[in-house]
């Protein structure tokens, strides 16, 4: 992301090989009164600014080596002290690296913050991305504990680039503490190469996570992971349950607009187009369709859990290559039993009753997490117990001659609740059939296309934005503001785009890049937009890697005051 030997090297390093074909789109009058304001410069690395919701004093700003920085938005400084620093933990080859934050919807409260990164290793040696939990001190709020991390979700890349990076916590009703995780195809091109599956790649094949927008439930106290009742795939034993929407190629940046509840997915795109996908809200699929989960009117629970007939509660001690049976004991308003061991997805779908038989293999601390959910998709409160494996034979007991009992009818393995919406990658780029050799085809039937893309003579490498919904610029409200890392070819210098979107379709696109820079304050450039953010306020953020700044979107009236410069303070 920070060389810069060719521009095709520049494709690779950012967010994969890309190029634009312009989609035809009705125009009307630019919007005007823009400007911006460099807030932060001496940043290298910088990928990504946000908030924790509901504080109006700090921007958080997250750099590709692993650190993140506090910007005090009231007196314009950075904080000496970082936030926190977890490069020594991490991989930065090509594209990999700190690529994404969250904080918890209820972090004023529970401290907890969620971080999308790369580290050293994997299946081909090229890296494992960690959808990790953290906490922040306890006796300090603006530093946060680098030993804290649990780690929610891991899977391998193939090749270096096309690592997605963008989590995000849902604003949609019913929807709370589900948290959405955009992957890659797995890098090379064409999502053909070593580790892409065959035929149609891994974005068209819901057997990875590669390639797809995922979304998983989070206990934040526990950090227990589950899979939403709600899933297309929730109870599938063939398909990834985490798998929200596929068809992605490198889905960089995204957002929820909080009004209306539409996702917005930035793809970047191979050779030919870049796209914008908007996925509607409510976000329960049923049969491929979007619908109304109808609200729950019981409450599921789960009264107790044995083992081999045994209480199962906090510090019991098992052994080591003895065989356990775990049985969960619910209430009759509990229709399924969602089952976790050390915070991995066992089985994500089993009726009740539930049972689970395990033969640990060595000595360690372990927990289990069983999540009980009713018939119309509402969780109950988990069931956790933190126990211990240890080496030994436990003391024999006399074996009672068991009752004879009927045998139970086995239940049939349930079906997933409905088809993922498909983005069509690798078989389309936007809305055209991939040109590549091997790799293009019809549109899928289930296939959605994007609500707009365009060519690479608009530019050559897709930055994903948001809607704007703060205060200070009346004439942006509602308006989807996003760019271009690159800008148009043969250049290599970005472009700042918006457009309207009425849920239906796409008008007034237009390029606001000459509003906003050079900066009427100071006379900044403008490099290479990586991402865009928000602070609590909704108010917009860019952040160049080019030349490692932040930039404020503001009115074309903002006074000289607030073009806050600050120099990130030298460190080793």
């Amino acid at each position: 992301m920070i060389a810069r030997m060719s521009l095709r090297t520049i494709r690779w390093i950012c967010f994969g090989i890309c190029i634009f074909t312009m989609q035809s789109k009705s125009y009307a009058q630019a919007i005007s009164g823009l400007s911006a304001v460099r807030v932060a410069t001496g940043v290298g690395g910088v990928l990504f600014v946000t908030a924790a919701p509901g504080d109006t004093q700090r921007l958080f700003i997250v750099r590709k080596g692993g650190q993140i920085h506090i910007l005090n938005l009231a007196t314009g400084q950075l904080n000496a002290t970082q936030f926190l620093n977890i490069s020594a933990r991490i991989s930065t080859s090509s594209e990999q690296g700190l690529l994404g934050m969250a904080f918890d919807p209820s972090y004023a409260t529970n401290g907890k913050f969620y971080l999308n990164f790369v580290v050293p290793g994997g299946t081909w040696s090229n890296g494992v991305t960690h959808v990790s939990q953290f906490q922040v001190s306890a006796s300090n709020p603006d530093v946060a504990d680098a030993a804290s991390e649990k780690i929610l979700l891991t899977f391998s890349h193939p090749q270096t680039n096309h690592n997605g990076g963008w989590i995000g916590f849902s604003p949609r009703a019913g929807d709370d503490h589900n948290l959405y995780i955009a992957t890659g195809d797995g890098g090379s091109a064409n999502d053909q190469d070593t580790g892409h599956i065959e035929p149609g790649g891994n974005a068209q094949n819901n057997t990875t996570l590669l390639g797809k927008m995922l979304r998983i439930h989070v206990e934040p106290v526990t950090g227990a992971v589950s899979i939403p009742s709600d899933n297309p795939f929730f109870g599938s034993g063939t398909y990834r349950q985490e798998i929200f929407a596929y068809g992605l190629r490198n889905p960089w940046r995204c957002s929820f607009d909080p009004q209306t509840g539409r996702l917005f997915i930035g793809d970047v795109g191979q050779d030919t187009r870049e796209e914008i996908d908007a996925q509607p809200a409510p976000a329960n699929l049923i049969n491929g369709a979007f619908v109304q989960l109808a609200a729950a009117v019981t409450t599921p629970a789960i009264n107790s859990v044995t083992y081999n007939g045994q209480p199962f509660t906090d510090g019991t001690q098992l052994f080591v290559n003895q065989t356990y049976t775990f049985v969960a004991n619910a209430t009759s308003d509990t229709w399924k039993v969602q089952f976790q061991r050390d915070n991995e997805v066992e089985w994500g779908d089993n009726t009740v009753p539930f049972s689970y038989t395990w033969t640990p293999k060595g000595a360690a601390p372990h927990t289990m997490n069983f999540i009980p959910i009713n018939s119309n998709g509402a969780r109950g409160n988990p069931f956790n117990v933190s126990f211990t494996v240890v080496a030994g034979s436990p003391t024999p007991t006399p074996t009672a001659t068991p009752t004879p009992t009927a045998t139970p009818t086995p239940t049939p393995t349930p079906t997933p609740s409905g088809s993922a919406p498909n983005y069509e990658w690798r078989l389309r780029e936007g809305t055209v059939q991939t040109p590549a050799s091997g790799a293009g085809g019809p549109r899928p039937p289930d296939g959605i296309d994007p609500i707009f893309d365009y060519p690479h003579t608009t530019g050559q490498c897709i930055t994903g934005g948001y809607v704007y919904r703060g205060a200070q610029i009346p004439a942006l409200q509602g308006v989807y503001v996003f760019g271009d890392y690159l800008g148009p070819e043969p250049g290599n210098v970005g472009r700042i785009f918006t457009f309207n979107y009425d849920g239906t379709s796409v008008s007034n696109f237009q390029d606001i890049t000459r509003q906003l820079f050079p900066t009427k304050i100071g006379n900044y450039s403008l490099q290479n937009p990586a991402s865009f953010g928000e602070d609590a306020n909704h108010e917009l953020y860019i952040t160049d890697l080019g030349n490692g700044s932040v930039y404020k979107i503001v009115p074309a009236t903002t006074s000289a005051r607030i073009n806050t410069i600050v120099t990130e303070p030298a460190r080793n």
